[in-house]
This record gives structure tokens, sequence and C-alpha cells, in this order.
């Protein structure tokens, strides 16, 4: 593949962090509505790239992201919890759409000008793989167009069908799988209160705690062993079940 090189009129591949690197707090961003997979909520890292080459490839290429863990660091700041690599997913745009989370562009990218990537052991045109270089984490994604630029996303919340489960006339339990927490919503016309119970795969009964209603309430999971859990959440004229992954 003859894609040119750093000769080429106009050709270059950067890396950047934008401002609030390293503080803490991903970039909150959106993309337009009704994108397959991305949740309401969508946290991205600081660290993003770019490219402009002088011809495209005839066929897929790899392209390598390298990022670090305070790139993560900054994603798990905002979203109050510790999501595991696997459950990142990663864009690209295609043509002149600004790549950089930061500027607030990619909601306004036109549909079909933004690709995305979700985690598997082999890259794909689809999907990203995960491997390390030193100190640098890196993800690995086959692309036939490299023009363009992204970074990591982290999306939940109630379009994204990956990390809720039992979303059911309006309760939603997120993210699943979960490292620290689960957030659990009510909707405000279900009931003013509701209990909700967590229960080992062998039925046993380990936790229970109230829930408000049209409040994102937290249940905490990091001192629960690795394993799947059940739960049910009960309101005045509901009852709510489903399953859980503590990683």
């Amino acid at each position: 593949n003859d894609i040119g090189n750093l000769d080429s009129p106009g050709f270059f591949v950067k890396t950047a962090t934008n401002i609030g690197y390293g503080s803490g707090k991903g970039v909150s961003t959106a993309f337009i509505k009704g994108t397959p997979g991305i949740g309401g909520y969508t946290v991205a890292m600081r660290r993003y790239w770019s490219m402009q080459t002088a011809k495209e490839p005839t066929s897929a290429v790899d392209v390598m992201f390298p990022f670090k863990n305070t790139d993560t660091a900054d994603v798990n700041g905002s979203v109050k919890t510790k999501p595991a690599l696997t459950s990142y997913m990663f864009y690209k745009t295609n043509g002149t759409t600004n790549p950089d989370a930061y500027v607030d562009s990619l909601k306004y990218a036109a549909k079909g000008t933004v690709s995305f990537y979700t985690n598997a052991g082999t890259a794909s045109t689809t999907n990203w793989s995960f491997s390390t270089l030193s100190d640098y984490n890196v993800a690995t994604m086959k692309m036939t167009s490299l023009s363009g630029g992204g970074t990591g996303i982290y999306t939940f919340g109630p379009v994204s069908v990956e990390n809720i489960k039992n979303i059911t006339n309006g309760v939603y339990v997120y993210p699943n799988p979960a490292h620290e927490n689960w957030f659990i919503s009510v909707p405000k016309n279900d009931a003013k209160t509701a209990d909700f119970s967590l229960y080992t795969a062998d039925g046993k009964l380990i936790r229970t705690q109230p829930l408000k209603s049209d409040y994102v309430n937290s249940v905490n999971a990091a001192l629960l062993p690795p394993g799947t859990y059940t739960y049910r959440i009960i309101t005045a004229d509901n009852v709510y079940s489903g399953s859980l992954i503590k990683e």
C-alpha cells in the first residue's frame, strides 16, 4: 500500500492531548443521535490521534494508537467507576471532521463519517485489539481510510445495549460488568422509593439497599468477589430482576 510519506505534501501523523489531560476528568462528548452502540453518556480520553495521508490504502492496514493509564484514569474519574479496557470503544473520524473530542465537533459529524471499533481478540475493520509496548497500552485497528483521527471512549446510559442489562420500563442498571459500582435509575412515575436486593449465583441474599426514584443510585461492588450475581428491584407496582457481573 502506497499512502505517501512524511515528505509528501500535506502528509502528517500525530498524537496530541487536549486541555485537562491528567486532571482525572475525561471529555464528555456526543455523537449523532441514534448511533448504534452509543449510550446516553459518553466520555472520551484526552489523548487523540490525527492523520492525513497523500493516498488512501487499497486494502485494510493496521493502525496502532498508544495510550497510557493516565488516559483511562481521566475517563474513570468522570464515570465514577473503573470500566474494563475491553468495554471501551474507539472512534475514527473520516475526512475533515476534527477528531479532538474537546472541540465538540463530533455530534455534528454527518452520518457515516465516524467509524466505531469494539474490543475483540483480533483487530479488524470493526474491532480493536489490545497489546502493550513499553509503558504504553496499544489499541490496534484495521482501516481502509486513514485520513482523520480518533480516540478511546467509554459509553453508557439509556441508549447503550452493550453496557446496560435488563432495561425494563425505564429502569437502568449500568455498567455491566462493573469493577467498583453499579448505578441504578428508577423512573419517577414508578415509585418514590424502591428496594434493591442482590443475590449470589446460588440464591443467597447478600445485600439490600433502598433506592430513590428519579435519581442515579450507586451500589458499591468493590468488595464483592468477581462473579455473576442476580438482583431484584421491588417498587410499589413492579418487580424487576436480572443479572450483574462483577469483574
